[in-house]
């Protein structure tokens, strides 16, 4: 048994790496971090609403996104740009097209 602890504890860390310590979800970001966002990437809003960042010339452009999945298939549907759309809005907006979605 003593022999299989080292190997034991070094998968533990690297599941804790790759995972992360809140189970592998993206950690929320806020409105504050979105207005000063620098690199490209996916940001977690809540469980179905993203900020996509995105480098085209040198400069950060970021859009709200809502995924869900319909007949088995992932979708990802825009709600609009983070200039134009404040997380506030983004929010509210997301949760009137998947309450839609579910009547």
């Amino acid at each position: 048994m003593s022999a299989l602890r080292p190997c034991i504890l070094m998968l533990y860390h690297i599941v804790q790496y790759k995972w992360g310590e809140n189970g592998g979800k993206m950690q929320q970001i806020t409105a504050r971090q979105i207005a000063s966002l620098k690199k490209p990437g996916r940001y977690r809003v809540t469980d179905n609403l993203s900020v996509q960042a995105k480098r085209k010339n040198n400069k950060i452009y970021a859009t709200f996104v809502l995924r869900y999945q319909l007949n088995g298939k992932v979708i990802d549907k825009s709600l609009g740009s983070t200039a134009k759309l404040t997380l506030l809005e983004a929010k509210e907006k997301a949760e009137s097209l998947m309450a839609g979605m579910a009547n």
